[in-house]
């Protein structure tokens, strides 16, 4: 294991509770905005400034871009707790809720509305009841605009395609219904899912063409809450980013022939010193990772 001493902050800013992610759009206008969920799901605009006290310091700073759901607005009537990006359309995007709601958004059409914040809101093209418990993660297919797979309280990884929003098809469920939490496509290789449950301390990884079941693990020392894989074109191809709540990042090497079964060494780790609720790496920069902990979100640089 090789301790990556460099891990530094670059910046901080305000918190973003929950869970959070970049735009995945190849165009630079669109690639610093970030998208957070609660009450309401807001779209945030990010950039980099430099301090005034020291031109080699970097500040973080996030304003309020767009907010795509507004409860009285849409009658959605539970909190949405998850959200992705279409990475082929990035005007398109899926929430999911408590109650186990999709929402799909058309972030091209936004609309005022008096008596509210005054920021856009953004159009909402559907609403699909998939099931009664919460949805906490949902994930496009890489080079997919329509295909959909969702996690849930009821231990179940599903797919829907979603011009088709009446079907959908069981890809995973875990045989004692844990809840799976996290899940997420590497983005150099879309057969490869990855996942996590609650209050597990590994990350696993299933192969779509051959089996239901996962075929690596990557096992962290404290109960994971985050992972993410590192983005097209990056150096670091087919690695995974980890968060857990001990404040340990921990980056894994999926394609090393050590990387099925159990794996419990990473490639490189580091201490942050906070319990991490959220993790992921810049679409524009691998040399970037973005965590959110209690205390706010934090630019660590490899």
């Amino acid at each position: 294991m090789k301790d990556f001493d460099a891990l530094i902050p670059v910046g901080s800013s305000k918190k973003i509770r929950g869970y959070f992610r970049f735009n995945p759009s190849e165009q630079r206008d669109e690639q610093n905005l970030i998208i957070s969920t609660g009450s309401d799901v807001i779209i945030w605009k990010y950039g980099l400034t430099e301090s005034p006290s020291n031109a080699s310091a970097a500040n973080s700073e996030l304003s309020v871009r767009c907010e795509v759901s507004f409860a009285s607005l849409h009658q959605i009537d539970s909190p949405s707790i998850s959200a992705c990006w279409n990475r082929e359309d990035t005007n398109l995007l899926a929430t999911g809720s408590v109650n186990g709601k999709i929402s799909l958004w058309d972030l091209t059409k936004t609309e005022e509305v008096s008596g509210t914040s005054g920021k856009p809101k953004a159009d909402l093209m559907a609403l699909i009841a998939l099931q009664k418990r919460e949805i906490y993660d949902l994930t496009f297919r890489p080079r997919s605009k329509s295909d959909l797979f969702i996690a849930g309280r009821d231990g179940t990884i599903k797919f829907m395609d979603i011009r088709k929003p009446d079907q959908f098809h069981l890809c995973f469920k875990q045989s004692d219904n844990t809840p799976v939490v996290k899940a997420a496509f590497n983005e150099h290789n879309n057969n490869q899912l990855a996942f996590s449950t609650s209050e597990s301390n590994f990350v696993s990884v299933l192969d779509l063409r051959w089996s239901s079941q996962p075929y690596a693990y990557f096992q962290t020392e404290a109960r994971v809450n985050a992972f993410h894989w590192s983005p097209k074109g990056s150096a670091f191809a087919s690695h995974i980013a980890t968060g857990s709540v001990d404040g340990v990042v921990s980056i894994w090497d999926s394609s090393s022939p050590l990387a099925t079964g159990v794996s419990m060494y990473p490639a490189m780790n580091c201490k942050v010193g906070k319990g991490i609720w959220d993790i992921l790496w810049f679409p524009t920069d691998p040399n970037f990772v973005g965590i959110a902990t209690e205390y706010g979100f934090q630019i660590l640089q490899i």
